[in-house]
């Protein structure tokens, strides 16, 4: 994280002020910060593992907290491809199907306790929607140019994935499924994962860029300063990724089949946390 900072400052210089949201030295920080979180949930594995019940349900809330962190970042660095014009794209669900199910499924599974996805997903669900309430509050305006929009308060990213529905279902799958072989359960699932977020978030997007959602609620209505919109800009139109059905889907049964290996990551990575002692 500290190497990434003057890496930044020149890429700054030599290409502009954020150019990319997952540019190099950005990708440096998000990893140096993921790598914390998980060494921050294995320390917490290990003391849970070895001590009394108070403590274990004061580590678990910490633990569904630092968990949601670790979403929270994921999502963040999917913002291009789950921005709300892109939700009717299958490569939204594929960047969703290949970063989301490791942090998630891994945090919940290491807690071994019911409802714990569905938890975190929840926990994940409060911190944006502060971000979406509490920002616009803050007095500012920006400070580098071009500016093309009129701003006078902090502008927050966008309304929260709805994870809570694909978290509640992969829970009670493992209800459901407590005997099962590691691969069986990931091969179940990756894909109830995604296709339940795919059930909920498409019908949503459509809401997203509907008159409804531009209030301080849904924030859609919200811009930032360097958005241009100019004479042919329509923010609410959903971009076209797939030209063909064929091509959509297909991209869609590559999502289901990363999902199962994503689940396989997370259960091993949950399975990891649950064996530490130290």
């Amino acid at each position: 994280m500290l190497t990434s900072a003057p890496f930044d400052n020149w890429w700054h210089n030599a290409y502009g002020l954020d150019v990319k949201i997952v540019s190099p030295p950005h990708t440096l920080l998000s990893l140096g910060s993921f790598a914390i979180k998980v060494g921050t949930l294995a320390l917490m594995a290990g003391l849970m593992n070895r001590s009394v019940e108070e403590v274990r349900r004061r580590l678990m809330w910490l633990s569904v907290f630092v968990g949601a962190a670790c979403v929270s970042q994921l999502v963040t660095i999917l913002t291009i491809p789950t921005w709300p014009a892109n939700m009717h794209t299958a490569k939204c669900y594929l960047a969703v199907a290949i970063a989301i199910p490791p942090a998630l499924m891994a945090t919940a599974w290491s807690l071994g306790r019911r409802w714990a996805c569905t938890l975190v997903a929840t926990t994940y669900t409060a911190i944006a929607l502060a971000f979406q309430w509490v920002l616009p509050l803050i007095p500012a305006e920006p400070k580098l140019g071009p500016v093309y929009q009129h701003i006078t308060h902090l502008i927050p990213l966008r309304f929260p994935l709805l994870l809570i529905v694909p978290g509640v279902m992969v829970d009670l799958l493992w209800s459901k499924t407590e005997k099962w072989g590691k691969w069986k359960l990931a091969a179940v699932s990756g894909p109830v994962f995604v296709l339940s977020f795919l059930a909920v978030q498409w019908p949503f997007a459509n809401f997203l860029m509907s008159q409804g959602a531009r209030n301080w609620v849904f924030g859609m209505a919200y811009f930032a300063y360097f958005d241009p919109a100019g004479f042919l800009y329509d923010p609410y139109k959903f971009a076209v990724a797939e030209k063909t059905p064929s091509e959509f889907w297909g991209t869609m049964a590559v999502a289901v089949v990363i999902s199962i290996l994503a689940a396989r990551l997370g259960l091993a990575w949950g399975d990891w946390m649950r064996r530490m002692r130290r």
